[in-house]
Parts: structure tokens; sequence; C-alpha cells
């Protein structure tokens, strides 16, 4: 079959399409009832279709034949396809819902994403090909690449500092970057022109924004929360940005894949046995608070699958991070219109008339929030949500700060918990630590003691050009991955009239001793003494007051 012209006119979709016909590169069959032969969807991996949404459906020669979607990007980089797949190839454009149907069937992918904003067919000279936003989208992917759970973006005198955090610490990438200063003002506006909340204003660099967007990265969608704040006095004026990343690797989260030993089996009781009431989880931001409320989600929906029922989950978050179709997720979408400005209060009040079993309040953040929550939390249902606080003693002091009622917090809380997430060191690359006389001076007797036991095997990360010679393949920088290490508190009627008259940190503390409360630094310390983590992370990630 020979080689037909690509030289087709862009201006508009209707002249395409009318094109790709008369060139016969227009594929009108129905791909689902095609039944293409499995060497011929083998000829190229998952990851490669659910990047291109591009589907074979043939052979000529060594000629593979694509389908594809996508008139302004696939066929326009044909040379970048045949590039990685080795063999030339000749591509045929149908529409949107027939490469969706295909890329299900064939491929067993039901997450479809399209690489250009905005619906139709587009031309080369759409603006996700500027310069820029290339850039932008190589940072992004980047980080992706890095499993990074952050990226910052901060224009300074002579460039823009590329910062990604991965497992907990922040490492520098600015070196990867070529920016001059002048780009920051642009590049923030650029990741704010993906926004798909409505949120972001790239027009304003002169208030904090916030948005979110989703990325394709093969076959995984990674969902991102951007938020920029203005930075320098006003002559010298620069966005600084921040994106979160949340790949959707698994939408379901299982509790055994977090927690473990007694403390699973905690949690697994205190939701089992709890028909309602306030479930919080507490912790600074990055910590795997929302991770966890979603695990607790799951396990009480195979509860109910057990008993052939279903749960009618409402969640109420901005932005959404884990998406998952059985749960009605609603984003909380802020605008001046106040016919278009949907709060969290307008949703939760919303919710609490649509029957459900479960309310999932992304993060109580005031004391309007914090009261509206409680009172949601009385209606005979399962209330979850967060609050930034740095222990489970700080969550119930931060509460009565908000101005909720001490006597209707401690009726309606179930449980509280609190987590940081430490580096597991790799065992293959990490070296034996010696206690530095600095670790020394803030180790109590008793902690000294037992981190010098004879049982005691204290790691560190080996130096970072070693890291490279690791032959562990689930190493990344010395660490293997990140654990959640819990402290909670689980209330009871004796716990709720011992605290319903405390009032301050210290009697707090001594109270919850008496329960045999064990704290993030107490496990923390414990995964020190076996050689699990490094004693500088737990001090780092949790410390100690």
């Amino acid at each position: 079959m020979a080689q037909r012209s690509l030289d087709i006119d862009f201006s508009s979709d209707d002249v395409i399409l009318s094109g790709l016909k008369a060139a016969g590169l227009y594929y009108d069959k129905n791909l689902v009832n095609e039944n293409l032969p499995p060497d011929i969807i083998a000829s190229i991996s998952p990851d490669f279709a659910g990047q291109y949404n591009v589907i074979p459906v043939g052979v000529d020669g060594n000629k593979l034949i694509l389908v594809s979607d996508d008139t302004g990007n696939t066929i326009q980089n044909q040379g970048a396809l045949e590039s990685r797949l080795g063999r030339p190839i000749e591509l045929l454009v149908t529409d949107e819902d027939n490469i969706r149907h295909g890329l299900e069937k064939y491929y067993d992918i039901s997450i479809y994403s399209k690489s250009r904003r905005g619906g139709g067919l587009t031309t080369g000279s759409n603006i996700d090909d500027s310069p820029l936003q290339r850039k932008a989208d190589d940072i992004l992917f980047k980080g992706v690449d890095e499993d990074a759970s952050d990226i910052h973006l901060k224009p300074y005198s002579d460039g823009i500092y590329v910062w990604m955090r991965i497992n907990g610490d922040l490492r520098d990438f600015t070196h990867r970057f070529d920016f001059i200063a002048a780009d920051g003002d642009t590049l923030a506006n650029v990741i704010k022109g993906k926004d798909e909340s409505s949120n972001a204003d790239s027009a304003n660099k002169l208030m904090p924004n916030n948005g979110s967007f989703k990325l394709q990265k093969g076959i995984t969608t990674v969902r991102c929360r951007l938020s920029t704040v203005p930075v320098g006095s006003a002559s010298d004026l620069v966005q600084k940005l921040n994106v979160r990343l949340m790949p959707q690797v698994n939408k379901r989260v299982s509790l055994d894949k977090l927690f473990h030993g007694n403390d699973l089996e905690t949690i697994r009781n205190v939701l089992f046995k709890s028909s309602s009431g306030m479930f919080l989880n507490a912790g600074p931001v990055g910590t795997g608070k929302t991770t966890s409320l979603y695990a607790y989600i799951d396990y009480l929906w195979n509860l109910a699958q057990e008993r052939n029922s279903v749960l009618h989950v409402y969640t109420i978050e901005n932005p959404i991070e884990i998406a998952d179709e059985r749960y009605t997720q609603v984003q909380v979408r802020e605008t001046d219109d106040e016919a278009t400005n949907l709060t969290a209060l307008k949703i939760l009040d919303s919710a609490l008339r649509s029957d459900p079993d479960i309310i999932l309040f992304g993060e109580i953040r005031n004391n309007v929030e914090a009261e509206a929550a409680m009172k949601a939390s009385q209606t005979g249902l399962k209330m979850l949500s967060t609050l930034h606080a740095g222990n489970c003693n700080k969550a119930i002091l931060r509460l009565l700060n908000l101005g909720v009622n001490p006597f209707a917090m401690l009726s309606e809380i179930r449980f509280i918990l609190c987590q940081r997430l430490i580096p597991i060191l790799c065992p293959h690359c990490s070296q034996p630590h010696v206690l530095t006389d600095q670790e020394k001076a803030i180790l109590t007797e008793e902690e000294l003691a037992f981190l010098t036991a004879s049982d005691a095997s204290l790691r560190e990360r080996s130096r970072a050009s070693e890291w490279g010679k690791c032959s562990n393949p689930h190493c990344r920088n010395g660490v293997l991955n990140r654990m959640a290490v819990p402290e909670y508190i689980v209330f009871d009627n004796k716990i709720r009239d011992a605290l319903l008259h405390q009032n301050d940190f210290h009697s707090v503390n001594e109270l919850l001793k008496e329960y045999n409360f064990k704290s993030m630094w107490e496990k923390g310390l414990a995964l020190v003494k076996n050689g699990n983590a490094e004693l500088a992370d737990v001090i780092n990630h949790i410390g100690k007051d």
C-alpha cells in the first residue's frame, strides 16, 4: 500500500474531516465490532496505546496501521511514533468515542484523556506546543517519573528554582531546566491555564490562587492540585507555585497496605463497631491523611458487600484527590459569583438531603466548618474529615480553639488518628549508623538505652554516590518507600469524661499515658532500633516535643 498524503488543511474541524475522508485516511468501522487479532493488538503496549490514544488495526508489509482520534498531535508527530516503535506506521483517524471504546475492549483502559485542552480537533500551532508549555510539561512529567509528591517552582533573580519532594525530602532539580527570571509569571500562568476547576485566575497574581487538573502518563492518570502565592514586595512581586501530584494508580486503597499489627486491628474494630459519629485524621500537609480516610471507606464498603449491600458515600473535597466511581464525589468551586459559588458548606447541606451513609468532609479549616461537621455527625451517619494539627493532643485542643462545644465534640468523636510518613531504608545499600552527639542530646536516658541495647541495629542511607550502584530494583535514593507511622485515640465514655475537664497540653498528655497511648515518636524509635528507618528522618518528620 502506497503512503498517502497528509497534506491536509487544518483550519477547521469540518475541513479536516472532509480532507481525511477524501484522502482515504478516515477509519469508519466500529472498533468494538472488529474483533482484532491478538497478535495485532500485542504489536503495541497498553502504555503506548493509552499515551497516544491509538489502536493497531492491521499491517501492510512491515508497516503497522494505527487508528487514532488525535489529528492535531499524533499525526503531526508520526516520525516520533515510528521512532518509538522502531517500524514505519500508517495513521488513520476515527472519532473519539470509537477510540475510547476500543481502548476499553482491547487494552482494558477505562481512563481516557486527550493530550490537549478543549474539545474538537486541534492544529499543530496550538498553544500547548509553545516552548514554555513544553518545558512546563517536562517538569510535570519529570515529577511523575521521580514519584514526587510535590513540585515547587520559585522565581529568583537569575531564573526559577525547581524543587521536588521525593520520599519526604525536597530535592533540587533547578540545574535540569533552563529558565530566566522573566519566565516566572508566564510559567505560573501556563500551569494555571491547565486548571479544570474554574478556581485559578491567570490574570491575578496579587492574591493566592488554587486549582486542579489531570495529567496522563501512559495508562496512569495523575490528578494535580496547584496553588500559587505572591512573593516579594510590590515592586518585585513574583508567583511561587506548588503542584501536588496524586497518581491514580489504584483507586481502592487497602487498610492493610497502610497499617500493620495492633494498629490495623484497632482501626478495623473501631470502624466496625461505630455506626455513627466523627472520625478525624490529623497531621500536616502531605502526610497521607486523605489516603487513610479512603482506606477506611474501602474497608466499610467491603463489609457492606459481605452483607449483599452497598454504601452511599458522599465526598466533599477541594480537589478530589482519589477518584472512585463508586462514590458521589463533589468538588468545591469557589467563585466571586454567588450563583455559582459552590462552597463546602453548600455541598454539605446538599449531602445531608441525599440519604448518605458516610460523608467525607475533605478538611475542617475554620470554626464554621468545624461546627457544621460536628452537627452533621449528630445525624446518625459516619462523618470522616481531616484537620491540620501536629498530633492527637493538639487536634483536640485545636477543635476547642475553633469554638467547638467540648461536650458536643466529645460526644461525637469516635476516633482521632495522626500520622507521619517515614522513609523505609533499603536493606541492601543502607549502612550502620553511630549516634551523633547532637542526636544523643535530644534523647532521654531511657531512649538512649533503648537505641544502644545489644539487639539494636541502627542504619542510615548510604552516600548519594552509592545509590546508583544498589542492586535492589525497588531502591530509590537509598529508600524503598514510605510507611505511615500513626498515633490514635479511641474514645470511650471513660476517656470522654476525663477529657471533658482537661484543657491544656500537659493534662491531656498525662491522661493519655494512663490509657497506654503510644505516640508517633515512640513508634518511630522502634523503627530506628530495628534498622528500618533513619533517626534523622524520625526527627525531621515526626519531631520530639
